[in-house]
């Protein structure tokens, strides 16, 4: 066993094999992220919770955050309703399910469907792709990155 653990790491010296967490650091939250980048900048205590509330109204996270949830429910329970479709359950039934689980968001009265959560997460990520690349053009501040 001791020889099968020095194999394994002589071949990530040889390598440079890098795991995609940090043995060092506890992992962050999203928050505890933007928080500590935030830090670097200057910006921490009643100056960061402005902003970041500021932020999570103009980008309305609690929606896209219901819409990705949604998503992985939906599924993770798709053989489950195809299944209670198939033995004939209750349409009813079955859609009262998927609202008590959150599988039906509703958006201004309106269900908005699995393609439709399917195509705001793509906006979303192109949306955040686009504004980091232009943030990362601009030029460095004082103290730089």
């Amino acid at each position: 066993m001791l020889q099968h653990l020095r194999k394994n790491e002589n071949i990530r010296r040889r390598y440079g094999i890098r795991y995609h967490y940090s043995i060092l650091d506890k992992p962050l939250t999203v928050k505890e992220n933007l928080m500590s980048r935030a830090a670097l900048y200057g910006i921490t205590g009643n100056a960061f919770d402005k902003r970041l509330q500021e932020l999570v109204e103009i980008l309305d996270f609690d929606e896209l955050s219901t819409y990705a949830t949604s998503l992985i429910k939906n599924h993770m329970l798709h053989g489950v309703f195809r299944e209670m479709e198939r033995k004939h359950y209750l349409d009813e039934m079955v859609e009262a399910i998927r609202d008590i689980l959150d599988c039906n968001p509703v958006f201004h009265g309106n269900v908005v469907s699995v393609n439709q959560m399917i195509g705001i997460m793509m906006g979303s990520i192109a949306v955040f792709g686009i504004i980091y690349y232009f943030i990362s053009l601009l030029p460095e501040g004082e103290g730089g990155r």
